[in-house]
């Protein structure tokens, strides 16, 4: 998902999704923007939230009898 960082044919979806948002923004310049951004990891059912201070602890699953 990331690439390898700093070569521009080899980075990843997320660094080029960023890229992208970004230099969109940048060309509008009437209009103001709130981005927000989620990186979750799941393996072996469990889930790290990657953009955290603390990314190696593990979240909490919850789950909505009515909703799912």
């Amino acid at each position: 998902m990331e690439g390898v960082i700093g070569d521009s044919e080899q980075e990843g979806v997320i660094p080029n999704s960023f890229k992208h948002i970004f230099s969109r923004i940048a060309r509008s310049a009437n209009t103001q923007y709130l981005v927000s951004a989620s990186y979750l990891e799941i393996y072996q059912e469990e889930v790290r939230d990657l953009l955290s201070s603390e990314p190696k602890k593990k979240l909490e699953v919850r789950e909505r009898n009515d909703t799912g």
